[in-house]
């Protein structure tokens, strides 16, 4: 099975169905998500309350908020403080002549950068097409997932074992080393490791701050793991009032996400890893996530939707 990152929740679950779901505001971006009406989940430190009708649930944070948000931008849209990114710097680079001319020498194999099987005569710039063959259930027990709990909902609902899941609530790509090291990750040996992370952060940090964050972490993964495949997922859409709410905590604007999705897939292209456009999936009709009780999380048709799409978008 695969894994995403990200963190166990402790909680319980109502079977009431008579029982309407309010609104909770949320200090972070992700501390609410969706369960299955059946499913226990023990690993949580969330509460929350299960909604039969349409197998969706909304969790509470019962606990202080995971997700800091950093003083990096000149507007403060959250109240939490997070690690601080430091701005990309540029290398100087000096050629001299001779340099120059060892550019024009084409790369033996060992020095192309890590990614997967197919160095030199595959297309990283584009989306992982769709495959010859579709993968069963099983491909999951050779991959790793890592992310937030977008990715922690993959165990919720029962598609990936959780031993296979590497994920927190909350959790930003600034301070994801925190949580999840690349060696606990290397040590279920994984051929393939899918990471989706950006959606806590998105709202107030800048894009090409989260990506080199993003970049150096992936890499360091790959480095751990010879030969492993990495594919990095898109951010999934959210609902049209969560991209145009006035509200500073709860927007979350599509603008940025699609900004952000994009400098993902260059980011997959020059290291040769595998970008899949998860977020195309996903979207509804109308251009947003749609079925949301939260309008970040997805439903459960939607993870099915999603965890179909990566078992028929693979790389042999």
């Amino acid at each position: 099975m695969v894994i995403f990152a990200g963190s166990c929740i402790s909680t319980a679950v109502s079977n009431r169905t008579d029982e309407t779901v309010e609104d909770i505001p949320s200090e972070t971006v992700l501390r609410e998500a969706a369960l299955p009406e059946t499913s226990m989940i023990t690993e949580m430190s969330v509460s929350f309350t299960a909604v039969s009708d349409s197998g969706t649930a909304v969790f509470t944070s019962a606990t202080e908020p995971v997700t800091t948000v950093p003083e990096v931008s000149e507007t403060e849209e959250t109240e939490t403080e997070e690690t601080e990114v430091p701005e990309e710097t540029e290398e100087e680079i000096t050629e001299t002549e001779s340099e120059t001319e060892a550019e024009t020498v084409p790369q033996t194999e060992a020095e192309k950068p890590s990614g997967g099987s197919h160095s030199g005569d595959y297309n990283y710039g584009a989306p992982v097409p769709e495959s010859g063959q579709v993968k069963g259930s099983d491909y999951y027990d050779t991959c790793a997932f890592v992310g937030d709990s977008h990715t922690n909902g993959l165990g919720a609902y029962g598609f990936v074992d959780k031993s296979r899941i590497f994920a927190k609530d909350g959790l930003s790509i600034s301070n994801i080393r925190q949580s999840i090291s690349p060696s606990s990750i290397a040590a279920v040996s994984p051929e393939n490791v899918y990471i989706m992370m950006g959606t806590n952060g998105i709202a107030w940090l800048k894009p090409s701050d989260m990506i080199a964050s993003y970049e150096e972490y992936a890499a360091d993964i790959a480095s751990q793991i010879p030969g492993v495949n990495i594919y990095i997922l898109s951010i999934p859409p959210v609902s049209y009032e969560r991209s145009t709410t006035t509200d500073a905590k709860k927007n979350i604007s599509m603008d940025k996400i699609r900004e952000y999705n994009s400098g993902l897939q260059d980011m997959a292209a020059r290291n040769e890893w595998y970008f899949v456009d998860t977020f195309s999936e996903i979207c509804g009709s109308s251009g947003y996530l749609e079925g949301s009780t939260d309008g970040i999380h997805m439903p459960v048709d939607l993870y099915r939707k999603f965890t179909d799409y990566i078992l028929s978008h693979t790389v042999e």
